[in-house]
């Protein structure tokens, strides 16, 4: 079997080309990234490395048909200035439009396309007793990284209806672990939480984070990269049936619990935002996901015979796991 796995540099995508090098079933595997590859592999006669981005003429380097793309190339984190935000979309979007087109012209039998829980929207009708499936409607409307993930997935559907090559989406929880936390160092949240913060910040009584553990989020990818399924399009949520509050999330830290009025949070997030020029990763939208609850029915994949080995609660400690100590390339 040959892959290409595009954001193969990156913080899923290092594991998972780490963990496809070892299996003999697979017998190339193409990586796509503008970054050269920092953690747990290198090129070799297995893994072909191109760095280039996916909105350049990166086609012509891979001279044959590759049996499964995994896509999780993406540009994060929301730039301040205008001229940044549009080339910060385009990438996002051409980028994938590209890979689509590879995927019809050579033949490739299958697309596993990373998206977000972002996509149901943070909103404050959001029920915990009424978990998000795959079915629910996608609501955010604010927030551009779920905007972003929304129209990945449009495309993908459009995609899916002229073209025999499957796709298959996955919705993934708030993803973290031994290797996020202590290896590849991955900022956001929950860094900021667990290490800069002396408090934690209540915005909501209800305000949580599903938190979906690393090895979980790679083994369901190596699920789906050896497992055929029926129809042309699949969706699924990744995500084990647990949660952590903020406030607990204060009690495991020991940190004390300060709580802000949702309008005034918002008018400062707002005020970070335009006065750290977006170095301060507050950006419009971003205070409904930190006060609203998104959480997630991810038991789908389950009906196909997949078992989450880790819960919420495991993931953002970070002290289980394959990564619990560097691995070798």
């Amino acid at each position: 079997m040959k892959v290409l796995i595009t954001g193969g540099s990156g913080y899923i995508g290092s594991m998972l080309v780490s963990e496809l090098k070892e299996d003999k079933r697979i017998e190339k595997i193409y990586v796509i990234d503008i970054k050269n590859p920092k953690f747990l592999w290198k090129p070799n006669e297995k893994i072909k490395f191109i760095n280039k981005n996916l909105v350049e003429n990166w086609e012509e380097e891979i001279q044959e048909n590759i049996d499964v793309i995994v896509h999780c190339a993406f540009h994060l984190r929301r730039p301040f200035w205008p001229w940044q935000l549009k080339k910060h979309l385009f990438e996002n979007y051409f980028g994938f439009e590209k890979v689509l087109e590879f995927a019809n012209k050579n033949n490739t039998k299958k697309i596993i396309v990373l998206s977000s829980i972002a996509v149901y929207g943070a909103n404050k009708e959001n029920d915990l007793t009424k978990p998000f499936k795959e079915d629910d409607e996608l609501k955010e409307k604010i927030y551009l990284y779920g905007i972003e993930k929304i129209k990945m997935e449009e495309q993908a559907k459009k995609f899916s209806l002229k073209s025999k090559t499957k796709i298959i989406i996955l919705r993934l929880a708030s993803v973290t672990g031994p290797f996020a936390q202590n290896i590849y160092k991955k900022g956001g949240l929950l860094k900021f939480l667990k290490n800069i913060s002396p408090f934690i910040f209540l915005t909501n009584e209800k305000s949580l984070r599903q938190y979906v553990h690393e090895d979980d989020v790679v083994e369901a990818l190596k699920f789906f990269v050896f497992n055929d399924l029926n129809e042309n399009l699949e969706i699924f949520n990744i995500a084990p049936p647990t949660f952590i509050y903020f406030k607990d999330i204060a009690k495991i830290l020991k940190k004390k619990t300060i709580f802000i009025p949702y309008g005034l949070a918002k008018f400062l997030f707002k005020f970070f935002w335009y006065i750290s020029f977006g170095k301060i990763p507050t950006s419009p939208g971003s205070i409904n996901s930190y006060t609203f609850p998104i959480f997630v029915d991810g038991s789908k994949i389950k009906n196909l015979g997949f078992e989450y080995k880790y819960n919420s609660l495991d993931a953002f400690l970070a002290n289980k796991g394959k990564y619990l100590f560097t691995p070798k390339s």
